[in-house]
């Protein structure tokens, strides 16, 4: 019996703060109507005009500019403001979102391919483990921390009601799968943390110099290309300090947005 309402309990609350977490996002209905019409009639630059004036951009707005860019071949803007809206749109009615992400990633990563002359070979590796991990950090980033920290908690509470109350029954089925729940859980933490500790970007044209200090004058240190993410960790006032990949070195600002 007290397993039961420990567990009805969990659920109820888990459930009011992803209730919460997808509620509360402003609108400003006039404009971005305006800009909606904009898009119907294939006005895309005049669309994406009125939704970049719009303050406080909700999730809704950045996905429609992705839209617009994607539609004027920009197609770096288009994965940034995709990722942008990624982070508050919450677990529910995401499919086309994650389905847009996913295939301009596909296209640029083939443009890199073509570029860095790979084998046909090493680019289907990359691509079936992107397939295997875009979802997982997709899902993850549309978690909230204090979600994730009460999932966390209800498995060990289950793990230690079981050792406490349950043990005799040595099911072992139920232990295994509690772990790998708690694996799981503990995993997706570490992921959120990071995400939420540290500053990503994105390369947003078509290719950038990464140099190897904060001005034009350094030297070169190679290529970075248009979708490229990366770890940004330093920033003067026109270059960021990024990780990208195995490559550490300096590019301007413009050229590597934060998402």
């Amino acid at each position: 019996m007290r397993f039961t309402q420990l567990w009805l309990m969990s659920c109820l609350a888990i459930m009011l703060v992803g209730g919460q977490a997808l509620g509360g996002t402003p609108h400003y209905h006039e404009q971005f109507l305006q800009a909606n019409e904009q898009y119907k009639n294939k006005k895309f630059d005049a669309a994406f005009k009125l939704y970049e004036q719009i303050p406080n951009k909700s999730a809704a707005v950045l996905y429609n500019m992705g839209n617009c860019s994607y539609k004027m071949g920009n197609l770096g803007q288009a994965l940034l403001l995709w990722r942008r809206a990624e982070k508050d749109w919450g677990m529910f009615n995401r499919e086309e979102l994650v389905s847009n992400i996913n295939l301009v990633k596909a296209q640029l990563s083939k443009r890199m391919a073509e570029k860095d002359e790979e084998s046909p070979g090493l680019v289907r590796i990359k691509a079936a483990v992107a397939s295997l991990k875009d979802p997982l950090a997709s899902l993850v980033r549309s978690l909230s921390l204090l979600w994730l920290q009460l999932f966390f908690l209800l498995i060990w509470v289950m793990l230690f009601i079981y050792a406490r109350y349950f043990n005799r029954l040595r099911l072992r089925t139920v232990v295994v799968a509690l772990y790998l729940l708690l694996a799981g859980a503990g995993g997706a933490l570490a992921v959120k943390y990071s995400m939420n500790w540290y500053t990503y970007g994105m390369v947003v044209v078509s290719k950038a110099e990464l140099l190897s200090g904060p001005d034009q004058s350094y030297r070169v240190l190679g290529q970075l290309y248009e979708g490229q993410e990366g770890l940004i960790k330093k920033q003067t006032h026109d270059f960021y300090k990024v990780k990208v990949g195995k490559k550490i070195g300096w590019v301007r600002k413009e050229l590597f947005e934060k998402i």
